[in-house]
């Protein structure tokens, strides 16, 4: 299921970032990966969120697998992201010169 999720994302990835980033801009800033340093925080939070979203809830859908159960799919998916967001900020307290 996560492979799944994983490789959707990485699919989809491709395609919104042009969207979301100008690239030629990241390399030429010396960037290899967005971070808050490319559009400030509320940039980062909102692109980090948005990718998180869309595996979790690419991973639930697969993990429940049935149409009832949307509502919880939605929640938890949610409710995952937002703590997976609270450890890959934990990480950058406790690491800030690795990202």
């Amino acid at each position: 299921m996560h492979a799944a999720a994983a490789s959707t994302l990485c699919f989809v990835k491709t395609y919104a970032d042009d969207w979301f980033l100008d690239k030629d801009a990241i390399q030429l800033q010396g960037f290899n990966y967005v971070t808050p340093a490319y559009k400030g925080n509320p940039f980062f939070i909102r692109y980090t969120l948005i990718y998180i979203y869309i595996h979790h809830l690419l991973f639930f859908v697969l993990d429940y697998f049935k149409w009832s159960s949307g509502f919880t799919i939605l929640f938890v998916a949610a409710l995952s992201s937002l703590i997976t967001f609270l450890f890959i900020l934990l990480f950058r307290l406790v690491n800030p010169n690795k990202t």
